[in-house]
């Protein structure tokens, strides 16, 4: 039993590092919990991302539409924690984005398939997004970047 409750403690410290991180913009240490390629699977589309330019990118359009709503901040709320431990194993999440004054303004829900990295670190393999806070995000992901 022990086992299970400190893997299930570090998926939350792993997900909360990740609210954090979001929450402070740091878009580029995020995107290090990340491995590449990327399945990201949306209601209605499927994306690859290819590049940590790719996950950064995708980040940060999702922050900046959920702080064009009033969000400040991000919590997430773990769900469950499935499959064989050992290998990939889903993790479902619920990212609360939330106004200044707490109220929320957007709730996502989250299947993030992630497995232990050599060095024993989890790194999230392929994302399933169950329910978009911000639908619009998916568009621009599906276009193509702008050259700068």
């Amino acid at each position: 039993m022990l086992g299970v409750v400190s893997i299930r403690e570090e998926v939350r410290t792993f997900f909360e590092e990740q609210a954090a991180l979001f929450t402070e913009g740091d878009l580029a240490a995020l995107a290090d919990y990340y491995e590449l390629p990327l399945a990201v699977f949306t209601p209605d589309a499927l994306l690859l991302e290819t590049s940590v330019e790719d996950t950064i990118r995708a980040i940060g359009m999702t922050r900046t539409a959920a702080w064009a709503k009033g969000a400040v901040q991000v919590r997430c709320e773990l769900l469950e924690i499935s499959g064989d431990l050992a290998m990939r194993f889903p993790v479902r999440l619920r990212w609360h984005y939330e106004g200044a004054d707490g109220r929320g303004v957007g709730v996502s829900e989250v299947i993030y398939y992630c497995a232990s990295r050599a060095n024993g670190s989890l790194a999230v393999q392929m994302v399933e997004i169950v329910k978009l806070a911000f639908p619009e995000v998916v568009a621009f992901l599906r276009a193509p970047p702008t050259e700068h």
